[in-house]
């Protein structure tokens, strides 16, 4: 039942309710006798946030919230929202080394604490502009996660035999933007977006293990990175003709990928770099998509829905790999 949301909306966003009759209605062109007329507020507004914290074994205390607000500037609607998310966590470990005649060689100990964060925003506004209606969308996301992960060897007297510390990093950001205008047109219903994304991630680690003395035994480092980025312009056409709802539409994108590795190891002489066939590359693509489609109700409940679409793209590789493929 709407019924008690509408009452709702009107009593959070209804300055009044004028009702006009017959002649006073200006609307006998339209074979009216009766109009309704709702007149909002100019401004409204609601929201929502939380706000806590998770304690662990970490003995810190690691916060998590969010906050959301929605609601109308005049003839501007608008919604903002923000998250955090995070987390602070230790996990310990015993771990037993026995022979393949079952002998007990020893221990490990580990130890691996852990912290994560994230943060994400994102926004919209949409407004009554030039006959349609422009809509504007932002988003953005970061997150950066670390784990301190070292162990202990030791021998069934307890001795210390060797370490190793596996310290590990990640982060990840993304941003998207977002741009479109619907407009009433012929008949039919024109829309017009455009896109744009970005996204990186990178990551490292080094592990090394040593002596009890602290004698470098091995250490392997690597380090990676990748980039992306996606720019898309759209537009479609819509219209219903009878039973048939007919849909035109051009689509053209320029996507990229850039790629990268950094490897070495050092068993005690100094580093030296491993070589990671294609791991520093980069990819663009450019495409470009047709289609037409129809959506015919047949009845109701039933209707058959048709599709033709004509696509074409180009890949260009450069960095360890040079080269060009079409399809």
């Amino acid at each position: 039942d709407l019924a008690p949301l509408i009452v709702e909306a009107l009593a959070r966003q209804g300055a009044r309710i004028e009702v006009w009759r017959d002649a006073d209605s200006g609307a006998g062109g339209l074979g009216q006798t009766l109009q309704i007329n709702v007149v909002r507020t100019p401004v409204v507004a609601a929201g929502v946030w939380s706000l806590g914290a998770e304690y662990a074994n970490a003995g810190q205390p690691a916060p998590n919230g969010y906050a959301a607000v929605s609601g109308r500037f005049h003839r501007t609607d608008y919604s903002f929202g923000a998250n955090l998310y995070s987390f602070r966590r230790r996990l310990p470990g015993h771990r037993t080394l026995t022979a393949g005649d079952g002998r007990n060689l020893g221990h490990v100990i580990d130890d691996s604490p852990r912290a994560y964060v994230q943060y994400a925003a994102n926004g919209e506004l949409a407004h009554d502009a030039w006959g349609g209606r422009l809509t504007a969308k932002l988003g953005m996301s970061h997150s950066l996660y670390a784990d301190r992960s070292q162990s202990r060897d030791v021998d069934t007297a307890g001795r210390l035999t060797g370490r190793a510390a596996n310290p590990y990093s990640e982060g990840k950001d993304a941003l998207e933007v977002g741009l479109s205008f619907d407009h009433p047109l012929f008949g039919g219903e024109l829309k017009l977006a455009a896109l744009a994304t970005r996204k990186g991630f990178d990551s490292a680690i080094v592990s090394t293990s040593t002596a009890p003395d602290g004698t470098l035994w091995a250490r392997y480092a690597q380090d990676i990175h990748h980039d992306a980025s996606e720019d898309i312009v759209r537009a479609t056409y819509t219209r219903n003709l009878g039973r048939h709802r007919a849909e035109f539409g051009v689509e053209s994108a320029v996507n990229s990928l850039d790629a990268g590795a950094d490897v070495s190891l050092d068993l005690g002489g100094g580093p030296f770099p491993l070589h990671i066939p294609n791991a520093n590359i980069r990819i663009v693509e450019h495409r470009a998509e047709f289609h037409a489609g129809d959506a015919w109700t047949l009845r109701p409940g039933w209707s058959l829905e048709s599709r033709l679409a004509w696509e074409t793209s180009r890949l260009d590789f450069s960095g360890d790999t040079t080269s060009r493929v079409r399809l």
